[in-house]
């Protein structure tokens, strides 16, 4: 059997990275999806934002921790030095939770798979952790909740990846109504302001627009649960709002106060009916 030549070895993966990358605009920001995957099985999201004529600012958004932090990873400051270690090995720096880094147009590709690499290995520590109950608390009592909201109603699933037109996303939770008729399924996300509130705001008005796309998620309906409530400013709330049929804001998002069951329970009522 001949050997294949390099060159064309060569040509066929720069065919399969052509095919496999994805970008998208969102108001002032490019979204990338690289053919980089995840310990969790998700497809790398690099945000590039232009900030002055030839300089421009590379980072995941806080996704990365955001991600963690959904698997039940606490990011305590010996994660974080961990994290800060990655991005040190790649000239990148985490800043507010987000891989980051800032680079001239000529180091603009480069820096776009830095903090690739940075998304991808930073998700390593899922590998050895064991999700404990009080880890996760917005999310443990949104599920909590939202299961014993649905007896009787539907099924609830955790996780529940999505197919955009162009990106897979992830649901926190979705409620699949056992009704016939109209009734349509209910998906629940929780966001945190990580990075800059506004960016979290754009990621999530992102994957609105991106799976309104689509026949089937596209009619779902959504409902975003904010935490830490006082670190959103006015203008991202008004963009979540703006790609949800319901949104509440939990106080805390780090075991404080979570007495948001009434104003969950009431959410989903209006949606289920509405639905």
């Amino acid at each position: 059997m001949a050997n294949q030549p390099c060159s064309s070895i060569r040509a066929d993966l720069l065919e399969y990275f052509d095919d496999q990358t994805e970008a998208l605009s969102l108001d002032n920001t490019c979204v990338l999806s690289l053919p980089i995957k995840t310990v969790d099985n998700r497809w790398v999201e690099v945000y590039v934002d232009q900030r002055m004529e030839g300089f421009y600012i590379v980072h995941d958004a806080g996704k990365t921790t955001g991600e963690l932090v959904a698997h039940g990873v606490k990011i305590t400051e010996g994660r974080l030095g961990i994290l800060n270690q990655v991005a040190a090995n790649f000239g990148a720096s985490l800043k507010d939770g987000a891989f980051v880094v800032g680079c001239k147009r000529d180091k603009l590709n480069e820096s776009i798979f830095v903090i690739g690499q940075c998304a991808s290995l930073g998700m390593l520590e899922v590998l050895k952790h064991r999700p404990v109950v009080e880890d996760e608390p917005i999310l443990v009592v949104t599920g909590d909740v939202i299961g014993e909201w649905s007896e009787g109603k539907g099924k609830v699933k955790r996780r529940v990846p999505v197919q955009g037109d162009s990106f897979t996303h992830q649901m926190d939770f979705v409620f699949f109504p056992t009704r016939n008729g109209g009734h349509r399924p209910i998906a629940v996300s929780v966001l945190h302001p990580t990075y800059t509130p506004m960016i979290s705001a754009q990621r999530y008005g992102f994957l609105a627009l991106d799976i309104d796309k689509t026949p089937i998620y596209g009619n779902w309906k959504r409902l975003a649960i904010l935490a830490r409530k006082g670190q959103w400013t006015p203008d991202a709330i008004a963009l979540i709002e703006k790609h949800s049929a319901g949104t509440i804001q939990v106080t805390s998002g780090d075991g404080g106060s979570l007495d948001f069951k009434e104003p969950l329970i009431e959410a989903m009522d209006v949606l289920e009916e509405a639905a």
